[in-house]
């Protein structure tokens, strides 16, 4: 039986395509995130979704306006919380990492990192995953611009939360330029738990151009080592294209 999260509700609460919105912590606490006036806001559930709260301590500002930056949100094996989201409403348009640090007695803190402005317009569309890598995390963000085409960023958490932007790996890299400018979720090889690395955590993505008869491709990085190794993209399909969905 569905249950009330929360009533105050605005046009572009749950807007997005690819963006993960409901995460359940190492705990057992149940997550989600609603945009609720230029602000992602957290609820949670300690009893299965039955009943919802919202943490007002946990509010992250997505800047003035930002009502349809859409955020995608994460939460690791270690019950770290990562958003990402593109500053849509705002010129230059710039793309945002952020990470949370647990709050002792409940809720989070974040800290965010700018990942690149963008030459151009934005997709609002985004997506995050982290997980560990030695002492830290390596955390991975996509997003799109209409003129160069999907991108996957990677940046590295070190073990005392310092945010580093390694890489904003551009589309040819990928196979996902030349109008490809749609990324679907990002997902990467786990135990199981959809959390915990495995021993090597593969990487994988989806782009669509928006076109007729415009192609789906599905793209692989292998790991090797803590590195990640773009392939060339398979053709999944031909097609009018939406933003895809998700890889699962």
């Amino acid at each position: 039986m569905p249950t009330t999260i929360t009533s105050a509700t605005h046009g572009d609460s749950l807007s997005g395509s690819p963006e993960k919105r409901v995460d359940v912590a190492p705990d057992g606490t149940m997550w989600a995130l609603i945009i609720q006036s230029s602000k992602a806001r957290f609820f949670s559930s300690s009893n299965g979704g039955s009943t919802w709260s919202l943490s007002t301590i946990s509010d992250l500002s997505l800047g003035s306006g930002q009502d349809t930056a859409v955020p995608s949100f994460f939460i690791d094996a270690d019950g770290y919380a990562h958003v990402s989201f593109c500053r849509w409403q705002a010129n230059p348009q710039v793309v945002i990492y952020a990470r949370c640090t647990p709050r002792t007695g409940g809720g989070w803190s974040w800290t965010q990192q700018v990942i690149s402005p963008a030459s151009g317009r934005t997709e609002v569309d985004s997506d995050v995953i982290a997980f560990r890598n030695g002492t830290g995390w390596s955390v991975f963000v996509t997003y799109g611009l209409n003129a160069s085409g999907a991108k996957v960023a990677k940046l590295t958490v070190s073990s005392t939360g310092t945010i580093t932007v390694d890489a904003t790996l551009h589309g040819p890299s990928l196979g996902a330029g030349g109008g490809y400018q749609f990324g679907g979720s990002l997902e990467f090889d786990h135990i199981g738990d959809g959390k915990t690395p495995s021993a090597t955590p593969h990487l994988y993505f989806v782009t669509a151009q928006q076109a007729s008869a415009g192609a789906v491709r599905a793209h692989k990085a292998p790991s090797s080592g803590g590195i990640w190794t773009s392939q060339p993209p398979i053709a999944l399909a031909a097609l009018d294209a939406q933003p895809p969905a998700r890889v699962d």
